[in-house]
């Protein structure tokens, strides 16, 4: 072998380990319906997916365990997880349809990145989702924190009077995939989030619902500068909310919190991410 063709199959074998060198974000709504097919994978893996390594807590069930988890993940291969993907992609379609024009968005978060060759280009992998549209939630008040009564916003039965409920702009989804967080990516998501709703729909705040027993969200959002709203007796808002699970819904109570907008804020915050 020529020391000319060794030094090419060197560059060559370099170029093909080369992992391209990540500059930042793209968030953007979805432009295709191939996107909505990956908004629709992304969601079923990271909600709908069977946990991994569950254990039990008896030793003598352990093996027991082992072998349902294995169904479950084969089940799941074989025929929940298409079957939750097409889901998923019809119901993201139909809404997009039926919001057009309307206080809705839906954004998808992708890699910036640098090739070895200096390239610049946009990934088509879709790291992160995030989902805001309106729904009623009690209006700012100019002490803080905002004060209601416990709500109902899917209509099973609930009764809806917070103080001087109004539609605002309310994050439904928060998505970052399990390889991708830790990356400020979730915080992008709702920086931009935040600036549509300040900079395009005028709104002066913004909410969000959190189930309590999930600590990570809850910690995420009050590190955002989100605050849990309270009702007269100084408990947290709380108001059952939709989840989606496998094709299903059903109703969870979830904590309300709250974050007012600043349009300086907001565009500082959108650059720092």
């Amino acid at each position: 072998m020529s020391a000319h063709l060794g030094y090419h199959l060197v560059v060559w074998y370099l170029s093909a380990l080369y992992i391209p060198r990540i500059l930042g974000l793209v968030i953007s709504p979805p432009s295709s319906a191939n996107e909505y097919r990956k908004i629709a994978s992304l969601l079923a893996s990271t909600f709908d997916a069977p946990a991994a390594g569950a254990q039990s807590n008896s030793i003598g069930n352990i093996e027991q365990s082992s072998i349902q988890s294995k169904v479950e993940e084969l089940q799941w291969t074989l025929v929940e997880k298409s079957l939750t993907e097409e889901f998923i992609f019809k119901q993201y379609m139909s809404t997009a349809r039926r919001m057009q024009g309307k206080k809705y968005c839906l954004l998808v978060a992708k890699d910036y990145v640098q090739d070895s060759d200096g390239d610049l280009r946009v990934r088509d992998d879709i790291v992160g989702i995030a989902e805001m549209g309106m729904s009623f939630c009690p209006s700012p008040l100019q002490q803080e924190p905002i004060r209601g009564n416990v709500v109902d916003i899917d209509g099973t039965g609930a009764k809806n009077d917070c103080n001087e409920s109004k539609p605002k702009p309310t994050l439904g989804v928060l998505c970052v995939g399990p390889n991708q967080q830790k990356k400020g990516i979730g915080r992008a998501l709702v920086g931009k989030c935040e600036e549509i709703a300040s900079e395009v729909w005028n709104e002066t705040c913004i909410f969000v619902d959190v189930e309590p027993r999930n600590l990570n969200a809850m910690s995420f959002f009050h590190k955002c500068g989100y605050r849990c709203c309270v009702d007269d007796t100084g408990s947290v808002l709380v108001r059952n909310t939709k989840i989606s699970k496998r094709r299903s819904s059903e109703s969870r109570p979830h904590n309300l919190l709250w974050k007012r907008l600043s349009r300086e804020a907001v565009v500082n915050d959108a650059f720092s991410t």
